[in-house]
């Protein structure tokens, strides 16, 4: 604006510059805990009703003392020893979820999983530095964590490892007893008192299955000594690819008094 051709600078009130900066400002905080906070508040309100699971400390697990015999067993690769009453009726079973081999005395079973997978496929997305870790440390490392741990202070990424421990964990796991060998490492989950499932994975970093055991309530001290005498010798999955007689014919069972001599020794 100006008179007679004479410009009049116009002049932004101080208090106007320093509101605006102030506004800036107060924008650009906002963006920024919206940024750095907005996953940590979304998570605690998508979570707020998800059961509170608490940690797990996995201890070792130890052979009991048994009353009753144990047998030999040896299915295709696999081979460990069970209660000799058990071997009386044996099975195959089949489903969407692949297959399996049962044994039973009528009272208690044991399934052992005839899908084994490749432990090199099973890492979770995102989180490339657990690539090495075998999916039964990957079950240790999930079952320490607990929901208490969250924290704003967390990163993202740590953020997420956190929701996707809590998220993986199978809820009624009440307790791990594991064990490590050369060859394999594995973990006893107690899910409750008649349910137990033994998981493994070869240190080698190729294969993981399991085994599921059904027992009476407060019987399930046997259970432990076929898990300690587990092992894998040769490809697991070669099993799977035979007819349920031929796989049934595959079962050879004799007393713990050594390693048969039509069986290669593991």
């Amino acid at each position: 604006m100006g008179v007679m051709g004479v410009t009049i600078p116009m002049r932004i009130p101080q208090f106007s510059i320093r509101f605006l900066l102030a506004g800036m400002a107060i924008a650009a905080g906002v963006l920024l805990a919206v940024l750095r906070f907005g996953p940590h508040v979304v998570w605690v309100a998508t979570m707020s009703g998800a059961p509170i699971l608490h940690s797990i400390v996995p201890i070792p697990l130890e052979a009991t003392p048994l009353d009753e015999e144990l047998n030999d067993c040896r299915v295709g690769a696999f081979a460990f020893q069970l209660p000799a009453s058990m071997c009386q009726a044996v099975d195959v079973q089949r489903g969407s979820w692949g297959g399996r081999i049962r044994f039973s005395d009528g009272k208690r079973s044991i399934l052992l999983n005839l899908n084994p997978a490749r432990e090199f496929n099973w890492f979770p997305d995102g989180f490339p530095e657990k690539k090495y870790v075998t999916y039964t440390e990957l079950t240790r490392e999930v079952a320490k964590v607990q929901s208490s741990d969250f924290s704003f202070a967390m990163t993202h990424h740590d953020l997420r490892w956190h929701d996707f421990c809590l998220k993986s964990r199978i809820e009624t796991t009440k307790s791990i007893e594991h064990h490590k060998t050369t060859d394999l490492d594995g973990n006893l989950l107690w899910l409750s008192s008649i349910l137990l499932n033994y998981e493994w994975a070869t240190t080698d970093g190729k294969w993981y299955g399991g085994m599921m055991f059904q027992v009476p309530s407060g019987e399930a001290d046997w259970v432990r000594n076929v898990c300690l005498s587990f092992a894998v010798n040769g490809d697991p999955t070669l099993i799977n690819t035979s007819d349920d007689d031929a796989i049934k014919s595959m079962v050879i069972v004799s007393p713990t008094v050594g390693v048969p001599e039509n069986l290669h020794t593991f």
